[in-house]
């Protein structure tokens, strides 16, 4: 075979090029290699949004758990128990406070119209009499029957017959008079009628 480089004058031919070696050279063009580094930027730029969005969309999930569990936090609200207020007891109508005292009065046992039996606080003791208005009054020992006094008690005035043993002491004014034995006062039960006796039973 001969070439045309061995005879003068002749055209010149080119030897065919490699495929591999024409990609080579393709991709060592000024273009290619530019186009090249503008694909790796842009990769690196989705990388960064795909993760800076990542990063968004935690921190908002984060947040609205966040802001929901402390709406739904329990309020603690502190009851105060106390105890209700104690009222001292009003007498009626009067407005003042009044105290349960046990009666120092000497309560009637067996009473009737007419006559009512007093225990006495001792053997001896003494029965005073006080008359509001004029009262005739007689007083005899329970045992014999003796009078130990007798009289009337003007409005006003009174009479202390100090005993031993038992006491009969008849009112003819019943309403207008007022017993008491050793300061205790002598109640009177309801009803009563004139005249009244009140016998007294020694200790």
């Amino acid at each position: 075979m001969v070439f045309a480089d061995d005879v003068p004058g002749g055209p010149v031919r080119s030897a065919p090029v490699p495929v591999s070696a024409s990609r080579r050279m393709v991709r060592q063009l000024p273009g290619a290699a530019e186009q090249s580094r503008r694909d790796g930027r842009a990769r690196v730029r989705r990388t960064r949004i795909v993760a800076g969005t990542t990063v968004v969309v935690i921190g908002v999930a984060v947040g609205t758990v966040l802001a929901l569990g402390g709406s739904h936090k329990p309020s603690h609200s502190t009851s105060h128990t106390t105890s209700p207020p104690s009222h001292p007891i009003i007498g009626a109508g009067h407005g003042t406070q009044t105290t349960a005292t046990p009666s120092n009065e000497l309560a009637p046992t067996a009473p009737t119209a007419y006559g009512a039996t007093y225990g006495t606080p001792s053997p001896s003791y003494t029965v005073a009499i006080a008359a509001s208005a004029s009262c005739w009054v007689m007083a005899t020992a329970a045992s014999t029957g003796k009078v130990v006094w007798t009289g009337t008690i003007a409005a006003g005035a009174s009479q202390s017959i100090p005993m031993t043993g038992g006491l009969v002491v008849r009112l003819g004014a019943p309403s207008d008079a007022s017993v008491t034995v050793d300061g205790r006062p002598v109640q009177l039960p309801a009803g009563f009628r004139s005249p009244f006796d009140l016998t007294f039973r020694a200790a």
